[in-house]
């Protein structure tokens, strides 16, 4: 059973930590890389949204784990949409990118930190 977005696109679905923030964080680099037409430009302007100082990062905590677990995941997950295209692919639709995005989620790319029951799609 493949996970498609509408199913998990709600609020608890789609917070901090979870498949549906992975995906952002997947489509917001895609869209910006296409964008751009630079991967480079897209990491710099997207990598600069994770830019904590090293105190912060091992310190604080926010939702059960480390900010820099957090920056971690979000790392991962960006470095994830600037991989599903090239910067020359200018005529993609977003949903041809979207479906790109979903095909590394259900080949399990995505980081996440916390799986939530009510998102399991294979679950009762």
């Amino acid at each position: 059973y493949e996970i498609e977005l509408g199913d998990w696109s709600s609020d608890v679905c789609s917070s901090d930590r979870t498949l549906g923030n992975a995906y952002r964080h997947a489509m917001w680099n895609a869209l910006l890389k296409q964008s751009f037409h630079s991967e480079k430009i897209a990491k710099m302007w997207t990598d600069a949204h994770e830019d904590y100082p090293e105190e912060r990062l091992l310190n604080e905590e926010w939702k059960g784990h480390t900010r820099k677990e957090h920056c971690e995941m979000d790392l991962h997950n960006n470095a994830v949409g600037l991989d599903v295209v090239e910067w020359y692919e200018w005529w993609l639709s977003t949903d041809e990118i979207s479906n790109r995005i979903m095909e590394r989620i259900n080949n399990g790319e995505m980081m996440v930190l916390v799986d939530d029951p009510r998102c399991d799609l294979e679950g009762e």
